[in-house]
């Protein structure tokens, strides 16, 4: 079955982030398991899609408690082109389709992302978030002031990190 242009732009947005470093790509069995998803939520069952019956099952219905490993956990996955036909058939049942297919798959590129983010980033060093700690120098106690610059070290480790994703989720 041929795919129109308009499908495969829609495929291929949502397949790849190019916004800054690392990169990343949902592979099939990602996209496969994404599709999965969207016929969960939508009380589809999957041969509405003609979707193949998965190797794993979906582990939860709330996107978030699903482990990342499981989208990749799947052995047998359409390839591009047929997961192009499932677009293109979900968009022919629902207008909506392509659009929860997008707004989904660039909520886990992002999360993919920042797992690679916290992967590869170096921790910040306590140089990066001690100058403030010197203004503070002098109006509490030193142990209270140690322990919040080692806190706020943490914090602004996981708060940087995520607010890097955040921004670049909110501009898309």
């Amino acid at each position: 079955m041929p795919i129109n242009s308009t499908v495969k732009n829609l495929f291929s947005k949502s397949r790849l982030l190019e916004t800054g470093y690392p990169t990343v790509t949902l592979n099939e069995s990602e996209l496969y398991s994404i599709f999965l998803i969207i016929c969960s939520d939508l009380k589809w069952d999957i041969s509405k899609l003609e979707l193949a019956k998965p190797s794993k099952n979906l582990p939860n219905k709330n996107y978030y408690e699903i482990p990342i490993d499981w989208f990749s956990s799947h052995k047998k996955t359409p390839t591009i082109q047929e997961l192009q036909e499932i677009l293109s058939k979900g968009i022919d049942i629902d207008s909506d389709f392509g659009m929860y297919f997008l707004n989904l798959c660039s909520l886990h590129k992002r999360r993919l992302k920042f797992q690679k983010i916290l992967h590869h980033q170096p921790k910040p060093t306590m140089d990066q978030v001690g100058p403030r700690g010197l203004l503070e120098y002098g109006i509490c106690d030193n142990d209270l002031l140690n322990s919040w610059l080692i806190w706020r070290k943490w914090i602004f480790d996981i708060d940087n990190r995520s607010g890097q994703e955040v921004i670049y989720l909110s501009l898309f």
